[in-house]
């Protein structure tokens, strides 16, 4: 019976052992702090906007620093006249239309240009324009004569222009958009200028706005270098030259905000219809686009756009994979086991804020650890207490080589296993 007693005692002891070595030295978390912890903060609750939707993102690395209502489709008016450029690049790539190219103004454009209420560039009937000087007039005076000369030289018609827009916006996956016209002008407008389309206006939601932006930025950059300039003389093949003057205030030549070079406003009559798209550039030479939708009136479209480029830049920034070299103890055999990210992942976080972050991935077998080889993917970083996120966060990969398996080992991980089963 005494026998029988220690036996029980032994075991009792042995498997407490091993739930403490499970538990202490061979943790499902490894963890790395370079600060204190501390519980979750909602580090953008200080920052008040006037929009419907706004956002920060940092376009070089794709997080999205600052959200809110990005999914929300709202009408953007002359915004949309982005999508409009790159739809059109898109055909004139396919029918081999250079930026050189004359179009010579329809006698639509007048009627377009009798409604004081549209904005125009100040181009007439029968003068003649190249397209490179046309995409000044469209992102620099938003001119919507401008807009509807182009989508009738190059698409034959301004109806199939917006068909081919809304084509676009399918392909490229713009879930929440919809388009009635080139310009932004709503579908009544154009009816009344004798232009037939559909009723309503162009939506756009900004999580559309992001995937356009990048399109631009890959294929499509004279659009952003149209929409960055203050000022161009244009009509080199008239008698009459003209001026074409940029309306949006906040890029760098009209702004004590230093660092905005570009991109387009939209505006409305009604309430809540001011937009706008600011591509700015920090003094660390980082890009990113600040965006807001749905505004009241144009200050306070303004007011928005400068309270998110200086909250922007009272953060600090971390290089993760300058800072992220972690040399991990596997428990019980002391094995290390190095990680690094393969890309960079900058963090913005509040100055004061001691940073906090962790390695998560959950083992539930030990042998998954020695059976990964050097390059292998072991899992995905995630952070904790911080603003940063988004969807596809980079891999974690091992640099060194395997460390060997010894026999003893293998009865070892099967007790550990046993356990946690």
């Amino acid at each position: 019976m005494k026998k029988r007693i220690f036996i029980i005692s032994i075991s009792i002891i042995v498997l407490f052992s091993l739930f403490l070595i499970i538990k202490y030295f061979l943790p499902l978390n490894y963890q790395v702090n370079n600060g204190i912890d501390s519980n979750e903060k909602n580090f953008t609750s200080n920052l008040k906007l006037n929009s419907k939707a706004s956002l920060i993102m940092n376009l070089d690395t794709n997080q999205i620093i600052y959200e809110n209502n990005i999914s929300e489709a709202f009408p953007v008016y002359s915004c949309s006249k982005i999508v409009f450029l790159a739809t059109l690049e898109e055909e004139m790539k396919k029918k081999n239309i250079s930026f050189n190219d004359k179009v010579k103004i329809s006698s639509t454009i007048t009627k377009i240009n009798k409604n004081g209420n549209f904005a125009q560039s100040g181009i007439k009937a029968n003068e003649v324009y190249t397209i490179k000087e046309l995409y000044y007039c469209v992102m620099m005076a938003s001119g919507n004569d401008a807009t509807i000369a182009l989508a009738e030289y190059v698409f034959g018609s301004h109806a199939n222009a917006v068909i081919k827009m809304n084509e676009f916006a399918k392909e490229h996956h713009l879930n929440n958009a919809s388009f009635v016209s080139t310009s932004g002008l709503d579908g009544k407008d154009l009816t009344e200028a004798g232009l037939k389309t559909n009723s309503g206006s162009n939506l756009l939601s900004i999580e559309d706005t992001i995937k356009v932006i990048k399109i631009i930025e890959e294929k499509y950059p004279e659009i952003i270098e149209a929409g960055s300039k203050d000022s161009v003389l244009i009509g080199q093949y008239n008698k009459k030259k003209l001026w074409v003057n940029n309306v949006n205030h906040m890029i760098e030549q009209f702004s004590n905000i230093k660092g905005v070079y570009g991109l387009k406003t939209g505006s409305n009559m009604d309430e809540y219809s001011m937009s706008i798209i600011n591509l700015y550039k920090n003094k660390y030479n980082q890009h990113f686009l600040i965006v807001s939708y749905a505004n009241k009136n144009y200050q306070t479209m303004h007011d928005d756009s400068v309270k998110m480029i200086n909250y922007l830049n009272t953060l600090s920034v971390i290089n993760i994979k300058d800072n992220l070299n972690l040399k991990i103890n596997f428990g019980y055999n002391k094995n290390k086991v190095e990680y690094m990210l393969n890309k960079d992942l900058l963090v913005y976080y509040p100055k004061n804020y001691q940073l906090s972050y962790y390695l998560d991935h959950k083992f539930n077998h030990l042998n998954k650890i020695y059976n990964v080889k050097k390059g292998g993917n072991l899992g995905k970083i995630n952070f904790n207490n911080i603003i940063f996120y988004q969807d596809d966060l980079p891999n974690v990969i091992i640099t060194n080589n395997v460390i060997e398996k010894y026999n003893y080992q293998k009865l070892l991980e099967l007790i550990l296993d046993i356990i946690r089963k």
